[in-house]
């Protein structure tokens, strides 16, 4: 990276958010060339083009600037000099990156990932800075009017940094992800209609978005709907994605969940997830662990570890407005989730395929089962649930630990005829069995026999098509 690629990615986004009209293209070239600095306050940037000059930068430099650190900044030349440092200093946002050095493998899936960024929480839905990141409030006028012009916007400009088919599918796999069912349908509805790419472009890469769009499609319906649910999406802190939908809060259930580590999904694409939950009685909040330390490390904004994530979490006054709060975390997720369920007195807590770590530090276990343990006596009315995989021995022996310190029901889900997995939700999707998994589990009415709430285990069976 250099200086001048930042300040010619500032101009180029400045100039798509039409945002240098009043400007002299001679000033324009002189800060580009490093002669020059511009005032923002000569800019007068709204925060809607504040947000599409943050994506650019996220997009093409790997640099996350959350909107109140923006705020501090007075001139195009203070951002400049924060990229690069921020870039120089391995550093994401004002948080430093921790953990172990990622592989070559780990290093291109992350890349791939910011290829789209913030995009589709930032400039799709809802404008951010219009969100109290503690409260997780935004006006209705905040509200884009325009989704489908934002999503093919978007688009566009992940499309911009792919020089191969490669690169646009690593793009697309972060973009499913980070949009919502209705998103989904407008930047198909765009495709159709021929406004996605450039005049020339070859066809390689029409035909992949094609079998992007299609397979994801077909997943959808595999929730048996025939209309995306209407979902939108904000964002209460960089790896903290809120999807609201219609109807108050008040009336609905806040469903809190933990993706698998290193990663912003629960299994499946965040989007086919939504498809599958009822709009009108369930909000959603994904934690995603960018730090790849299985949450232990902390998250971006919330803490350095996962306790202090629990606590932020729990000082949300968001979660007050709901009538009910559960919790749910796949793999690494899962043992947040059962912790942050009981901090927050959810009436239900489950774990999907949540596993010991890999390398079984005594002391890490110990510290689980210790902190399971605690929250568990701060509060026994909450309903604990740990589904697993008999095949799977990691997953199996976490159940058996939490089971045992955190009063938890065990619940081991078989597909006789083939091989579940750790990865169940992948399995139950393309079966057709998603939809029955989770209404048995993670939206299961809430039992009025006491003997629910005891340390029992059951087995749920699918059979394979």
């Amino acid at each position: 990276m250099s200086i001048d690629q930042v300040r010619t990615t500032i101009v180029n986004a400045l100039d798509d958010a039409n945002a240098t009209e009043h400007l002299k293209p001679s000033l324009l070239t002189a800060f580009e060339g490093g002669r020059e600095d511009i005032a923002l306050a000569d800019l007068g940037l709204d925060s809607l083009k504040r947000m599409e000059l943050m994506v650019a930068l996220e997009m093409e430099h790997d640099a996350v600037i959350p909107p109140r650190q923006f705020m501090q900044f007075s001139s195009l030349g203070d951002i400049v000099s924060h990229v690069e440092g921020a870039v120089g200093a391995g550093r994401v946002g004002d948080v430093e990156q921790v953990g172990e050095t990622p592989s070559p493998l780990e290093r291109e899936r992350t890349k791939s990932e910011r290829v789209i960024a913030t995009g589709a929480e930032a400039s799709l839905a809802v404008d951010p800075s219009a969100v109290d990141p503690r409260r997780g409030q935004e006006s209705t006028s905040s509200i884009r009017s325009d989704p489908d012009a934002a999503i093919e916007r978007l688009f566009k400009r992940a499309l911009r940094g792919c020089r191969t088919v490669a690169h646009l599918n690593k793009a697309l796999g972060s973009l499913e992800n980070r949009i919502t069912p209705l998103e989904l349908a407008a930047l198909s509805v765009g495709h159709q209609r021929g406004k996605l790419f450039p005049e020339g472009t070859p066809g390689k890469y029409e035909r992949a978005l094609s079998e992007w769009l299609n397979q994801l499609e077909r997943n959808m319906e595999r929730s048996g709907k025939v209309e995306p649910e209407p979902f939108v999406s904000s964002r209460l802190a960089p790896a903290a994605a809120y999807y609201r939908g219609p109807g108050e809060r008040k009336n609905k259930t806040l469903l809190i969940c933990f993706a698998i580590s290193g990663g912003r999904y629960l299994f499946i694409p965040n989007c086919v997830l939504l498809q599958h939950i009822d709009a009108r009685k369930y909000d959603i909040l994904i934690l995603s662990d960018p730090w790849d330390t299985a949450f232990r490390g902390g998250v971006p904004q919330m803490g350095t570890n996962v306790t202090e994530v629990v606590h932020w979490i729990a000082g949300l006054e968001l979660l007050s407005n709901y009538a009910r709060l559960r919790t749910m975390g796949c793999s690494a997720g899962g043992y947040p989730a059962m912790l942050v369920g009981r901090r927050v007195g959810a009436e239900l807590a489950v774990s999907i395929a949540g596993r010991i770590p890999h390398k079984r530090y005594v002391g890490q276990i110990a510290r689980m089962a210790f902190n399971s343990w605690v929250s568990y006596r701060g509060n026994k009315s909450s309903r604990a649930l740990v589904v697993y995989c008999k095949a799977k021995r990691r997953d199996k022996s976490f159940a058996r630990l939490i089971g045992r310190v955190a009063g938890a029901q065990r619940l081991s889900v078989e597909m006789p005829g083939r091989e579940l997995g750790h990865d169940m939700l992948g399995p139950l999707l393309k079966h057709g069995d998603l939809a029955n998994f989770l209404e048995r589990t993670l939206f299961a009415p809430q039992s009025e026999d006491p003997s629910s709430r005891k340390r029992t285990e059951s087995t749920m069976r699918f059979q394979a098509c």
